[in-house]
């Protein structure tokens, strides 16, 4: 679990400024991505490691390596589709 030390929490508005390369990866399996997660609760930015991808539906599947701590509709290990658009950060193996 991630300790609460290492979490910061930052308006909608300000993740676009922190990570301007976000949507612009080339996205491997393998690679670990950060992903914006939102629910009723609030919205947290977490790792996904690529397990899938439809490259020419631009559909990638990942599991989720963070355990949620701000939102409750996801947990550790569950798996997660998203696009390259969603992608705020990328950790290349």
């Amino acid at each position: 679990m991630e300790p609460k030390s290492n979490i910061v929490e930052m308006c909608h508005g300000c993740t676009d400024k922190i990570f301007p390369l976000k949507g612009t990866f080339n996205i491997s399996i393998g690679n670990h991505v950060k992903l914006r997660f939102v629910d009723e609760n609030g919205s947290e930015l977490m790792w996904v490691r690529v397990k899938n991808t439809l490259k020419e539906k631009n559909i990638y599947v990942g599991t989720l390596m963070n355990e949620p701590v701000v939102i409750s509709s996801y947990k550790f290990k569950d798996i997660v589709t998203f696009t390259k658009e969603d992608v705020f950060d990328i950790i290349s193996t």
